[in-house]
């Protein structure tokens, strides 16, 4: 009886299916955020922390887990992206051994993606693009802290990458 009555609730409320790999979406209020020094309009939530400083926005999107995003314009030598190779990242040493790179889109720019965990802290998981607009270096930074709860937040990451804009692009289109 006991063995029918299992069988009965199982068929009745099927569990879910483990098979499903995208995590439950983060739930985020519409939002575009500017920063007129830099010239960028990018999607955020007027929830997340924002502090901009000089030539860089930094953005606290959770605190627990720890999650964030760092915008900036880099003072570099580098005219060409293609210079920026990965023995220079390397050279860098803000990443664990093992890193990658490779080309990407982020809004409308060629970018260096860089997929890696922090040389500094092993428990945090970094995706990092490097692109450029009007002859200058920009970085746009991600970590997720523990690495652990990357997957819940890589589609808002997304989102973010794919909504970023320079502003002087929006004012020569209208």
């Amino acid at each position: 009886m006991f063995i029918i009555l299992f069988f009965l609730l199982v068929l009745l409320f099927p569990q879910p299916s483990f098979a499903e790999t995208k995590p439950p979406a983060i739930k985020v209020n519409r939002h575009f955020c500017e920063n007129e020094e830099l010239g960028i309009r990018y999607f955020c939530s007027p929830q997340w922390k924002r502090r901009d400083i000089d030539n860089a926005v930094l953005m606290i999107i959770s605190s627990e887990p720890a999650v964030t995003l760092t915008i900036t314009k880099i003072d570099s030598n580098i005219i060409f992206l293609e210079q920026l190779t990965k023995s220079l990242l390397d050279e860098k040493g803000l990443y664990a051994d093992g890193f990658e790179t490779g080309w990407k889109t982020f809004g409308d720019k060629k970018a260096i993606q860089v997929k890696a965990f922090s040389k500094q802290y092993s428990g945090r998981r970094l995706l990092d693009y490097y692109f450029m607009h009007n002859s200058e270096l920009y970085a746009v930074l991600f970590s997720v802290h523990p690495k652990e709860q990357w997957d819940k937040y890589k589609f808002l990451i997304k989102q973010i990458r794919e909504s970023f804009q320079f502003t002087d692009k929006l004012l020569t289109k209208g």
